[in-house]
């Protein structure tokens, strides 16, 4: 599942959009779903799959792995932001959810 995080106008309002996933026999319970994104607010990327056990979550930035820092973080299966940054968080986030078992990744 994806989600873009976009500049604003001048009023510093950033925008989360979120794309649906293809169907798999693993299923997102809750995905990113677009939100307003105020600079310096915090915001939560959602992202949850209905049977959890053995399921591993990651996040991408751009096509490349999260760098977590103590602004931008994985809280469980979830992406927080404690700060939105409308330049350091602009782009597209993606919720990796990998079975474990199975290896098949959503």
């Amino acid at each position: 599942t994806k989600a873009g995080l976009m500049r604003g106008d001048e009023t510093q309002e950033g925008w989360l959009g979120a794309l649906s996933p293809a169907a798999a026999a693993i299923q997102f319970t809750k995905e990113p779903k677009s939100q307003d994104a105020l600079h310096g607010r915090s915001a939560m990327l959602r992202c949850e799959v209905g049977d959890t056990a053995d399921v591993a979550y990651s996040w991408l930035h751009d096509g490349q792995p999260l760098e977590s820092n103590e602004r931008r973080f994985q809280e469980a299966s979830n992406l927080k932001f404690t700060a939105v940054d409308r330049r350091l968080d602009a782009g597209n986030f993606e919720c990796v959810a990998l079975d474990t078992v199975t290896g098949e990744e959503l």
